[in-house]
């Protein structure tokens, strides 16, 4: 690590490019090191001179994961979940490497983000490990527009689709209570905030996804009328976008 640290300083400022791949092996290094906490003094110190790039949000990734290593969790969550919302590409890792946490502690954490997108990343996360429903309220509450609300709404499809399936066999033996038995099995209260979020298109970043999931539900409930006018929306909004 010496060596590398000696090596880096000698590189001329100029060379930028080759400079801030140095500097990412050096963050490497004294991540994997036998004193990881090294990485994090070292990129407090340094990261104000490096470009914001896919390498920067890497070795931020080891800061949160030195972080992690030494039990704090506040900061380690709050790290992937800027990660999660700046670099499309690295959403999987911070979602994976997120320490799923109480709602008392996941609070405290929401208080030490303040950027509204990093608050709705934590939301996002901690919705996908816990209540996606209740983090898209929340998503929605601090920023409807925010395009992490979509990734949890996709979620909460699959787990209402769930529920559908357990009816399918059912409903092949007497087709007339089919939506009937639907409707105990999706949270109809929960349906109701989704459709009144998809009937203002105009506060979504994505008002396509929601006019499909809701018109896709409403099949469901036997609202064919109601599905197909969804569907039209869709396109309509797919057509403008």
């Amino acid at each position: 690590i010496e060596t590398i640290e000696k090596y880096y300083a000698k590189i001329n400022d100029r060379d930028t490019f080759y400079k801030n791949r140095i500097w990412f092996q050096l963050m490497k290094a004294k991540f994997y090191s036998t004193n990881s906490n090294e990485a994090i003094s070292y990129f407090e110190k340094t990261a104000d001179s490096q470009p914001k790039n896919l390498l920067y949000y890497r070795a931020l990734g080891y800061v949160a994961g030195a972080s992690y290593q030494k039990g704090d969790f506040n900061k380690s969550n709050v790290l992937f979940a800027q990660i999660f919302n700046d670099v499309p590409k690295l959403r999987n890792e911070a979602l994976y490497n997120f320490k799923p946490v109480d709602k008392a502690t996941f609070q405290k954490q929401l208080a030490i983000a303040t950027p509204i997108d990093q608050k709705a990343a934590l939301w996002a996360i901690y919705g996908y490990y816990n209540d996606e429903f209740e983090a898209m309220q929340e998503i929605y509450k601090i920023n409807p527009k925010s395009e992490h609300i979509n990734f949890l709404l996709t979620r909460w499809v699959n787990l209402q689709e769930e529920a559908i399936n357990v009816y399918q066999e059912k409903a092949i033996n007497m087709p007339g209570s089919y939506h009937k038995e639907v409707a105990k099995a999706i949270d109809q209260k929960q349906f109701k905030w989704i459709n009144e979020v998809a009937s203002k298109p105009e506060n979504l970043q994505n008002p396509e996804l929601w006019y499909l999931a809701s018109g896709y539900l409403n099949i469901f409930q036997g609202e064919f009328k109601q599905a197909a006018q969804l569907f039209s929306n869709a396109s309509k909004a797919n057509k403008s976008n």
